[in-house]
């Protein structure tokens, strides 16, 4: 585990060769480029994996699809995914690309990344995350998500941000989040199908059984990842904290289209764990659990030394005088 930031970019380009310009730069945003080079960018992007896991798209005035291209292609992303950035590369400087850019985070060239990168500072980096919270989050969570049964193992990747509202599976648990210096809400999504496997189905339940043990698992996992989170940052200033509490967003939920919008166009902190079985029962399959900081954000009031020194204590590297 890793507390080490970063994006996932879908780069999609009708050129036969990869840029060393763009490839080096996204390396050095500590972006993760995915070149699309078979499929079909819309189908792609209607993939519940794909869609739920990436934090904009590289599109150039090379591309095509459906026999959309420039302005009409850009417009019909933006109208289907108006959360996702999108970064455009223009490769002919006598195109006009002023209609283009409205829809757009950026418009760049080779010659000049600065707009990209400016835009993805301010699009995807916007929020500053302190290294020890990821840490903790994500060894909590490691621990909660273990602990659903002693035959699997976990593996956690490393944090990332992403734009998508989209939600991923038929499993969706939400809690609120709050502390001195941050309030908003957590998410865990997975499949159905894939935790019916851990629950582990007997002869004699019913199909309203298995659900209630499927709803038993990821809520057993949501309340002991927040309890865990809680315990390392408890709301101490009570004045400070019913003062933000005043603060409320509505939460909108489109069934239609799979996704949830908590009122900010804030990044999701995103977390992606594989569970898989130990003596192979059963198939792996992934957990995403995903955070957003949407009623309050001050990282300038976590004190990290302090939280670094408890966790010393609580590891057995330091003890109490």
């Amino acid at each position: 585990m890793t507390a080490t930031i970063s994006s996932k970019i879908l780069i999609d380009s009708d050129r036969t060769k990869s840029s060393d310009v763009l490839r080096d730069f996204i390396a050095s945003k500590n972006l993760i480029g995915i070149k699309n080079v078979t499929h079909n960018i819309f189908d792609l992007l209607s993939l519940n994996s794909l869609s739920t896991d990436i934090g904009g798209i590289i599109i150039s005035d090379h591309t095509t699809c459906d026999d959309l291209t420039g302005y009409d292609l850009v417009n019909a992303i933006h109208t289907e995914y108006p959360e996702l950035p999108i970064f455009y590369e223009l490769t002919d400087p006598c195109l006009e690309y002023e209609d283009i850019a409205k829809m757009c985070c950026a418009v760049f060239s080779e010659d000049n990344l600065q707009p990209l990168s400016d835009a993805i500072d301010k699009n995807i980096f916007s929020m500053y995350y302190p290294p020890t919270l990821i840490h903790d989050i994500q060894q909590v969570s490691f621990d909660a998500l273990l602990s659903m049964n002693p035959g699997i193992d976990v593996q956690c990747d490393f944090a990332y941000l992403v734009k998508s509202n989209v939600i991923f599976g038929e499993l969706f648990s939400l809690i609120p989040m709050e502390c001195d210096w941050y309030r908003g809400f957590m998410m865990l999504q997975s499949s159905y199908g894939a935790l019916t496997s851990i629950a582990g189905k007997k002869d004699s339940e019913t199909e309203e059984d298995m659900d209630a043990s499927v709803n038993d698992i990821i809520n057993e996992a949501t309340n002991l990842i927040w309890g865990g989170i809680k315990s390392k940052y408890s709301v101490k200033d009570q004045a400070a904290d019913a003062e933000h509490a005043r603060i409320q967003i509505p939460i909108i939920i489109n069934h239609k289209k799979n996704y949830i919008s908590f009122g900010s166009d804030q990044p999701q902190l995103c977390f992606k764990y594989t569970i898989s079985s130990k003596d192979n029962r059963f198939e792996k399959f992934t957990i995403f659990q995903k955070m957003v900081f949407s009623l309050r954000w001050s990282p300038d009031d976590f004190d990290e030394s302090v939280h670094r020194t408890e966790n010393l204590i609580e590891s057995g590297e330091l003890e109490l005088f």
